[in-house]
């Protein structure tokens, strides 16, 4: 380091020093997440319970639109998250592209789109 940065010399040492003053231990092969287990926990369960358990553990900003039922997939974590992710992106479009309206809730419209902004990295009206 000291050859990559040879003006901070002091700073290096500070750095150093604190290194060694700090005792952390990472934990290896234990899953943190989620803290809680939902009614129906299996990977494929798809139920209401599990869909109003993420709602309460894990809840959206007001902003969201709640469906008035689950939708697909969001009664277990991967599609709640998965729905959570896309609503989340729908609504920061809307603010952003004014065609993301007509996109509506399918999910391969919008990840179409957003593929095709990224692959041209251009403003909306290029696309």
């Amino acid at each position: 380091l000291r050859s990559i940065f040879p003006d901070d010399g002091e700073a290096i040492d500070r750095a150093y020093t604190l290194a060694h003053r700090t005792h952390f231990k990472y934990t290896t092969g234990t899953y943190y997440f989620p803290a809680s287990t939902p009614p129906h926990p299996g990977p494929d369960a798809d139920t209401a319970e599990n869909w109003s358990f993420f709602l309460e553990a894990f809840p959206p900003p007001r902003d969201f639109p709640l469906p008035e039922t689950h939708p697909e997939g969001g009664g277990n974590l991967n599609g709640y998250f998965r729905w959570y992710a896309r609503e989340g992106l729908r609504l920061r479009l809307r603010d952003r592209d004014p065609r993301a309206e007509l996109l509506g809730d399918n999910p391969v419209v919008l990840d179409e789109h957003l593929v095709a902004r990224a692959a041209c990295s251009c403003s909306p009206e290029r696309v």
